[in-house]
């Protein structure tokens, strides 16, 4: 009660918008500079998840369990233009991971989106 009546949860809530803000742009980077031309982001503006769609070789339950073992939460929720659309939460993911993603990953040559995309 103390929280709200000094004035906290207005400075908690701006502080978590300026947050998934950073997440959201960190992650739209990302995904345009390593898929471009393979991975559409259809939605980005609840703050919390995107929808992608993408080109799959892979069946809807092969896509989930792809991002579940890299402890990516995504559902599948359809299939449109011949693209598989994935609701993608990237919320719980740190943004020094997402700020330091490109980098690990092109030093490794892997992308975790590759294994399933055609």
């Amino acid at each position: 009660a103390k929280f709200l009546e000094e004035g906290f949860i207005e400075k908690h809530i701006r502080r978590i918008k300026r947050n998934y803000k950073r997440k959201n742009y960190l992650m739209q980077r990302y995904i345009r500079n390593n898929f471009a031309g393979r991975v559409e982001i259809l939605s980005s503006d609840s703050g919390l998840n995107m929808v992608l769609g993408f080109r799959t070789k892979g069946s809807a339950e092969e896509v989930s369990d792809s991002f579940e073992k890299k402890g990516i939460l995504a559902k599948v929720i359809g299939r449109s233009r011949g693209q598989v659309v994935v609701s993608l939460a990237y919320s719980g993911f740190p943004i020094e991971f997402l700020e330091g993603l490109s980098e690990r990953e092109t030093v490794r040559g892997e992308n975790w989106m590759d294994s399933f995309l055609v």
